[in-house]
């Protein structure tokens, strides 16, 4: 099924961003290298009632922060991994102490790279994960498809408001 992309304004981008380039076991993402607090490995907290993106809790600064599978909040399988794994933590202006940050698997080591105005454009949501839309749009970066993700339409659904 075809879904249509979420717009992404390519217009916002200064002359020269830094960012990461993050791989994921579907697709990788690419987002400012702000938007990372850290990168780390640890195994999360284990807890059996939670949906299958949910991997567990992660104790980060004095709160217990969710860790999520991207690909499984798509309903695309899981990459064959084990714990301990490598976990980015966001920097999220809007989170609060009741609604902390969360932590993303990761599938390998994320790579800086700067990208301008020039190295990326929007890609149409043909063949795309179904409702990856709602968390982000897909952009071709240096002529690699990778997902921009949007880190608040994340944060609002796991916490479920």
């Amino acid at each position: 099924m075809t879904t249509p992309a979420a717009k992404v304004d390519l217009d916002i981008i200064p002359a020269d961003v830094a960012c990461l380039w993050v791989p994921l076991a579907s697709q990788p993402w690419i987002l400012p290298s702000v938007a990372v607090t850290e990168i780390l490995t640890d195994t999360p907290k284990v807890d059996d009632h939670t949906p299958d993106w949910h991997l567990g809790w992660l104790p980060w600064r004095r709160q217990q922060i969710p860790v999520l599978a991207f690909e499984a909040l798509l309903e695309q399988p899981l990459a064959a991994s084990t714990p301990p794994y490598r976990l980015g933590v966001f920097y999220l202006p809007f989170a609060t102490r009741e609604r902390p940050t969360f932590a993303v698997r990761f599938s390998g080591i994320p790579r800086l790279m700067r990208i301008n105005q020039h190295d990326i454009k929007e890609k149409p949501g043909d063949d795309l994960p179904a409702h990856a839309e709602h968390f982000g749009g897909w952009v071709e970066v240096q002529g690699n498809l990778a997902f921009l993700p949007d880190l608040q339409a994340i944060h609002t659904y796991i916490w479920g408001q």
